[in-house]
Formats: structure tokens, C-alpha cells, sequence
């Protein structure tokens, strides 16, 4: 009995792991063709004040 609980652990963990190395490769694709959603955000969001005014300054001109 413990045999089939120690083969189902190691089916799962290897499941988890090969899931994991597949999936890397459209992980990788994603960011390079979309970017990463973390730093689009932070970006938008957090823009000083002083640099707004700066780039207005420079379309004006």
C-alpha cells in the first residue's frame, strides 16, 4: 500500500515538474511579446510629476 502512495507522490511531483518546463517556453514568448504586465502597471501609475511636466515641455518645443 505504501508503494502506491509513494508512486502517486512521485507521479504528481513529476507532473508538476515537466508542467512547469513546458510551460517556459510560452512564459518567455508572452513577455517578449506583450511585456511585463507588473512593470506596465507600476509604470503608468507611479510617473513623478516632475517628469510629466518635463516631457509636456518637450512636445511644446
Amino acid at each position: 500500500m505504501q508503494f502506491l502512495t509513494k508512486r502517486k507522490g512521485l507521479t504528481i511531483i513529476f507532473g508538476g515538474l515537466l508542467l512547469i518546463i513546458l510551460s517556459i517556453p510560452f512564459v518567455i514568448r508572452y513577455l517578449l511579446n506583450n511585456g511585463n504586465p507588473y512593470d506596465k502597471y507600476l509604470v503608468n501609475k507611479y510617473i513623478p510629476l516632475y517628469l510629466e511636466k518635463w516631457v509636456i515641455q518637450k512636445m511644446i518645443l
